[in-house]
């Protein structure tokens, strides 16, 4: 299950997408909804968000600002931007950021399950290939350990090992 914060400022918009689409069964569950950008930055320790559902105007911090602030402090964090502006500055500061997916409201269900779906799909391709990563380093590491202590290794010496 992935974690997915919700911005908008208009209150009925983000819990009515936060409460009227089926997200769990999509692979998704609300950890917090949010009115401007700093409310996402404030509640990103607490929520810990796989995904961030955002609307590109609201006050305070826009989602602009916002992507712009995720994408150079939390790159792992993927951002759908959700606009009713089909505006080009905004899709090439899209680009820019990295934004997984632009959604122009007003959006369909069909629209947002697809979205989601294949998000979850990149989601679970990268989850997988960090498991491989680490379990592959996990190994190496054991290697070099075990032939270092057994003597067989010095230790400035783990070309052999990678």
């Amino acid at each position: 299950m992935y974690r997915l914060l919700i911005a908008d400022d208009e209150e009925n918009i983000r819990n009515g997408i936060a409460r009227s689409l089926p997200w769990q069964e999509w692979g998704y569950e609300v950890c917090a909804v949010c009115a401007n950008g700093q409310e996402v930055l404030d509640q990103l320790d607490a929520c810990r968000p796989d995904v961030v559902l955002s609307d590109i105007r609201m006050p305070g911090m826009d989602g602009m600002e916002l992507m712009q602030r995720l994408n150079r402090d939390h790159p792992e964090i993927k951002i759908v931007i959700l606009s009713g502006y089909s505006d080009f500055e905004y899709l090439n500061m899209s680009i820019k950021n990295h934004v997984a997916e632009y959604l122009l409201k007003p959006t369909d269900f069909d629209d947002f399950e697809e979205t989601f779906r294949r998000l979850k799909t990149t989601l679970d391709h990268e989850r997988l290939q960090n498991a491989q990563i680490t379990e592959s380093v996990r190994r190496h590491f054991q290697l070099w350990l075990t032939s270092l202590l057994e003597g067989i290794a010095d230790p400035g010496e783990t070309e052999r090992f990678l």
